[in-house]
């Protein structure tokens, strides 16, 4: 009992599990290492890669009849390919000057090739609103998440008869993106004047799709620019009262004054009408004409864990980014040999500077704290450092 010190002892969560084999990769890669031209060099590398992974260890969910949560199983395997390119250009060499440009692109695919017998799918990470699962046949990091409740005849959104916004259906995931991007990697230039050096390192990203907890409380809470939409009538926010019956009723744009019936004589200037579909009260669906205020749309998008995220509001987070600027002068080898050294150099750095193109709005795409690789909870501000530095060899 608690309290009393008594030494206490908890049974395993997972079962035991008998003759399970070790993790096994093949891999096979290719690839070829070339040099060309001597007045303007130019290098050329590039592989590629192909990878099995199979008797893969994961746990197997267990009924809670058996008294364990899990047990652990070797469930199966997957495929990794893809190439890697690096190319680096001299097009300025000579006695005092020279220009260095270097590009490299990567790509990795992959497959999920089996799991265990019996099982269709299997949930990697993630939350009762989105999952990252393996499926066989298909990509890995696959997402699927709740989307709107739709019309099965037109495809179209259902807006809640009641409450005049869109409603989630929770009856099954569908697959909104994957987290892994399709093209990685930099750019970088190298200058060099006598004794002095300038280099300029851009990095790069496309694809993967990215779970934003930041974006949708700033969204919801109306703390973004994005959201002056419909906030009045210069942002498209349409004119309504309210009626003694509590019901928003639609206005001549440029109204001032609210007819008799209106509940607080004010004419309000900040409403909208989502497009979709409700349903008339027969079971047929009709063109939504219900107005809400832009407050009760973007509230609807402050979320808590494992709630319904809409799916057009995950990002895509791609970017451009000067990650690295540098100028350094090295001292003439007769001053050095003065001050007693080999060589010395004297230089300026930036590190983490900016970004010079992002999909994904305010936050650092590189900085998050999540569950996993795709979601960001709590986002947290890249350092972006600067300095100078002395190399001095004897």
């Amino acid at each position: 009992m608690q309290g009393t010190g008594a030494i206490t002892i908890s049974s395993p969560s997972s079962l035991f599990a008998q003759n399970i084999k070790p993790e096994m990769k093949k891999e096979v890669e290719i690839g070829f290492d070339t040099q060309w031209f001597e007045k303007h060099p130019l290098e050329v590398n590039f592989s590629f890669y192909t990878a099995t992974n199979y008797n893969q260890i994961i746990d197997l969910g267990l009924t809670a009849s058996t008294g364990y949560a899990d047990t652990k199983v070797n469930a199966g395997g997957f495929r990794n390919w893809g190439y890697e390119f690096f190319a680096k250009y001299t097009p300025v060499l000579t006695k005092i000057h020279k220009l260095d440009v270097s590009l490299t692109i990567a790509n990795q695919y992959s497959k999920v090739t089996s799991l265990y017998p019996g099982i269709n799918q299997y949930a990697i990470s993630g939350s009762g609103a989105y999952t990252e699962v393996a499926i066989p046949g298909q990509k890995i990091g696959n997402i699927q998440a709740y989307d709107y409740l739709r019309d099965h005849t037109t495809g179209k959104k259902i807006v809640n008869a009641n409450t005049g916004i869109y409603s989630p259906d929770n009856s099954h995931l569908v697959e909104v993106g994957n987290i892994n991007p399709y093209l990685l990697g930099g750019f970088f230039v190298d200058y060099h004047f006598k004794n002095l050096g300038i280099h300029v390192g851009m990095n790069y990203k496309f694809g993967g799709t990215y779970l934003s907890y930041t974006n949708y409380y700033l969204y919801g809470q109306g703390l973004t620019k994005a959201t002056l939409q419909y906030r009045d009538a210069a942002h498209g926010g349409m004119a309504y009262y309210i009626n003694k019956s509590n019901h928003n009723m639609a206005l001549p744009t440029g109204a001032t004054s609210a007819p008799t019936d209106s509940q607080d004589g004010i004419v309000y200037h900040n409403g909208l009408i989502l497009d979709g579909v409700k349903d008339d009260g027969s079971g047929h669906f009709v063109k939504n004409d219900l107005i809400i205020s832009d407050y009760t749309y973007y509230s609807t998008y402050v979320h808590d864990m494992s709630e319904w995220f809409q799916p057009d509001k995950l990002s895509k987070n791609d970017y451009l980014k000067v990650r690295e600027v540098s100028i350094s002068y090295t001292l003439p080898q007769k001053i050095a040999q003065k001050l007693a050294v080999e060589k010395l150099m004297l230089s300026a750095f930036g590190r983490n500077l900016f970004y010079l193109y992002k999909t994904l709005p305010n936050i650092d795409p590189e900085s998050s704290m999540g569950s996993n690789s795709f979601v960001e909870y709590t986002s947290l501000p890249q350092v972006r450092t600067l300095g100078f530095k002395l190399d001095a060899s004897f």
